[in-house]
């Protein structure tokens, strides 16, 4: 290891030191901030229910074959409810057309023309599959075989007497 590379190291280690973590000063509130039409947006977090529910409609939405010139947000928010169980006051088109802008801005799902429909792209339906796959067999499944307790062996006593 070199001296330039050891110096590194260390001061990878130090809290303070968020400027080595970025080349040329470029630090993460400089990023651009995603923008969809006037709004921003923000992120896709699959931990967050209503957004694993938005993510497996979409798929439903997207094999579908009624579904084959593309979907609007109130047949978004319709699936959605069908999946979670919630009253339309809860999971309405308002709040779907809010997650097809998340999804709009990560480049899953597009706007048709000048419509309201959307439509979703093919690496994105490959992407949310993906995800939801590994989320639901992989993820859990590892999770679950961590968080039962390990059978520990504990040493018998033994019933001679002295």
């Amino acid at each position: 290891m070199t001296d330039e590379q050891r110096g590194r190291a260390l001061r990878l280690r130090r809290p303070d030191c968020v400027e080595c973590l970025f080349p040329h000063g470029a630090h993460s509130w400089r990023l651009p901030r995603v923008v969809v039409g006037k709004t921003k947006v923000g992120g896709i977090d699959l931990n967050k229910a209503r957004m694993r529910w938005v993510v497996e409609a979409l798929i439903a939405l997207c094999v579908s074959s009624s579904e084959a010139r593309g979907f609007t947000a109130s047949h978004l928010a319709r699936q959605v409810r069908l999946l979670s169980n919630q009253a339309e006051s809860e999971y309405g088109p308002r709040r779907a057309t809010y997650d097809l802008k998340k999804l709009r801005a990560k480049n899953i799902v597009q706007r048709i023309g000048q419509t309201r429909r959307y439509e979703s792209s093919a690496s994105g339906l490959r992407a949310m599959v993906a995800l939801v796959v590994l989320r639901n067999k992989a993820i859990k499944a590892l999770v679950s075989r961590r968080s039962t307790p390990a059978q520990i062996a504990r040493p018998t006593k033994s019933k001679t007497h002295r």
